[in-house]
């Protein structure tokens, strides 16, 4: 389906991830007003005054998660392509772009870097198959790729990460906005506390779309085997139509066939009586008289002849 548009659609899921944070994000809790009315005026004052700045922030970690989307489409691809890849190209690549990683400021480091670089790799194998499956939208070639089971535990595995990473690493997390030069707020709490649940929101999300896609296409999948199946049992009655008109051919000519042999043998003479010619009157009898007195005459030489003998007329005439 092509890079391009497996990242469309990570975009969206970012975006619904996004969205779901802005509308979630308590403005008191970052100032540490808690503990007022969310609905009286100052709640009021504190939206005016800090959505933008929460909006803005909000849209600087997507932005970042975008990246880092690109980075591991790239890996993921270049998997494809060439059949490997050393992810290890695109490690730092990947962390330039990562918020969380640019703003931990914990004493574990190290091992936030092993836990993103392997981020990278599964993320990146996972994607690989769908660049290359036939399908032209994301839900199409995921159901084209794994089965329904697979597909939601690849997706809420993936998009589970900012929970594992916010309880692993987030008391090093130090994330802050400027209100004024002198004025800086830290809203670490509150992120660590709504960017998980909106990530669960997105999970719930994608769970029901890929039930609903697998639905779909199980419904069109049925569809196709019974117009398949309507369509060879036509072809099977068109094929015993069609036998049942040449067996009626061969039946017409077999009948025609005995028929004809029956009417020869009815013009057949009888057989087993010779007949002879009729010879007629005194030049029948003269002919036979004259064929016997020529048969009852001497050799001219007046000698005796001596009857041949079978061996030797054998040997005169060329006979074995």
């Amino acid at each position: 389906m092509g890079k391009e548009a497996v990242r469309n659609q990570l975009h969206v899921f970012l975006d619904d991830v996004t969205q779901y944070a802005l509308e979630d994000i308590s403005l008191l809790n970052i100032v540490h007003l808690g503990w007022l009315p969310l609905s009286g005026p100052q709640d009021r004052f504190w939206k005016f005054v800090m959505s933008p700045l929460i909006n803005k922030e909000l849209n600087i970690i997507k932005v970042s998660l975008q990246n880092e989307f690109n980075v591991i489409l790239d890996l993921a691809e270049e998997m494809n392509e060439e059949g490997e890849a050393d992810p290890e190209e695109y490690y730092d690549r990947f962390l330039q772009h990562d918020f969380f990683y640019q703003n931990y400021e914990g004493p574990h480091e190290e091992e936030f870097r092993d836990l993103m670089e392997q981020r990278v790799e599964e993320v990146a194998e996972d994607l690989a198959p769908l660049l290359a499956a036939e399908s032209d939208n994301f839900w199409g070639a995921l159901v084209e790729t794994y089965e329904i089971e697979e597909a939601k535990d690849m997706l809420t595995y993936h998009f589970s990460f900012t929970e594992k990473l916010v309880d692993r690493f987030g008391d090093g997390l130090k994330l802050q906005f400027k209100l004024m030069p002198l004025l800086v707020f830290d809203y670490t709490d509150e992120a660590v506390r709504v960017l998980p649940d909106a990530e669960g929101y997105l999970r719930e999300q994608m769970i029901e779309t890929i039930e609903e896609e697998f639905k779909t296409r199980a419904v069109e999948e049925r569809e196709q085997l019974e117009q398949e199946n309507e369509e060879l049992r036509e072809k099977v009655e068109e094929l015993e139509q069609k036998n049942e008109k040449l067996m009626q051919k061969l039946k017409e000519a077999r009948a025609s066939s005995e028929g004809a042999e029956a009417a020869g043998e009815a013009e057949e003479p009888a057989t087993g009586v010779d007949t002879e010619p009729e010879v007629g009157g005194d030049e029948a009898g003269g002919a036979v008289g004259e064929q016997r007195d020529g048969a009852a005459e001497e050799p001219s030489d007046g000698g005796t002849e001596t009857p041949l003998d079978v061996d030797e007329a054998e040997d005169e005439f060329g006979l074995d």
